[in-house]
């Protein structure tokens, strides 16, 4: 691997536990969107497609799920546009709904390099109540 993707990759930490970024493993199941690196603990708390084969290093976009106790909150983003999307779910994690709600703005509303889940909940809410 490229010493200076290496190099990002271990600046990066999931924001939800704090583990390291890897490879994402290929057998695992996961939304339409394409992500070529995750969290090893779990894949769901943060994906990411990191562009790396060009001059210059770049995150395209990232994905980040967090549940707190009937919802599932999942957060897309791009240098262009965040979206939110809300599920409830039940104890086990299962869409209770048939369509998430969905907000989106056209502006980054995270920086998911300085945060953890319970700073990501209450900017969640914070939008959220304010849309």
């Amino acid at each position: 691997m490229d010493p200076i993707v290496k190099q990002t990759l271990n600046k990066l930490k999931c924001p939800i536990c704090k583990s390291q970024i890897d490879l994402m493993d290929w057998k695992i199941k996961y939304s339409i969107k394409k992500y070529n690196f995750c969290c090893v603990d779990n894949w769901e708390h943060y994906c990411l497609y990191l562009v790396h084969w060009e001059p210059i290093i770049r995150i395209d976009y990232e994905k980040v799920i967090v549940y707190e106790g009937r919802y599932k909150y999942e957060i897309m983003r791009s240098d262009i546009c965040t979206d939110i999307f809300t599920s409830r779910v039940d104890i086990e994690h299962n869409i209770l709904q048939d369509s998430p709600k969905l907000y989106s703005n056209a502006k980054r509303l995270f920086d998911f390099s300085n945060t953890n889940k319970e700073k990501l909940l209450n900017r969640i809410k914070t939008i959220l109540v304010f849309q």
